[in-house]
């Protein structure tokens, strides 16, 4: 089921990229929705299990911010869903037994020490060229981005 909405979301974003100019623009946030926006982002993002950078862009970029500001936004919001997400993920799996060593709960925090510092350093890579980058073309290739993880779910899916 998570599978499924993930790949939902992501073709529904890399839709949202290609097509633009058909789809309808919803305009500013008004000011009552942005806390209700960022806690089904966040819930929806933690299920999903992902950062929820996905659906926070899409979000943006349905409301009409531009891509750069999107996706800078997106990687804050990112970091803010990861951490409530990561101890929920801790709570869920702390009775468990038979995880992998030094995990606490579902969370492995030897892939976590791992993982951080080259997340530190592609972050500030990936900035950098994403402000280097025109705006359609950096919206193409994550559309095209999208696309590769969607199918790639979707086969996995098939296969199991």
């Amino acid at each position: 089921m998570f599978k499924i909405t993930f790949i939902l979301v992501a073709l529904a974003t890399a839709g949202r990229l290609m097509f633009p100019d058909r789809l309808p623009q919803l305009g500013e946030v008004p000011r009552l929705l942005r806390a209700p926006y960022g806690i089904v982002i966040g819930a929806s993002a933690a299920l999903i299990g992902i950062g929820g950078g996905l659906l926070s862009n899409m979000i943006m970029t349905l409301h009409g911010r531009a891509i750069h500001q999107a996706v800078a936004t997106s990687a804050g919001v990112g970091v803010m869903v990861s951490v409530p997400g990561a101890l929920g993920y801790m709570a869920a799996g702390w009775d468990r037994i038979g995880l992998p060593p030094f995990s606490i709960g579902f969370v492995s925090i030897a892939a976590v020490l791992a993982l951080m510092p080259a997340s530190f350093l592609t972050a500030r890579i990936g900035a950098t060229v994403a402000h280097r980058v025109a705006k359609h073309r950096l919206e193409a290739c994550f559309a095209f981005y999208l696309l590769l993880v969607s199918a790639q779910f979707g086969a996995t899916m098939m296969l199991a």
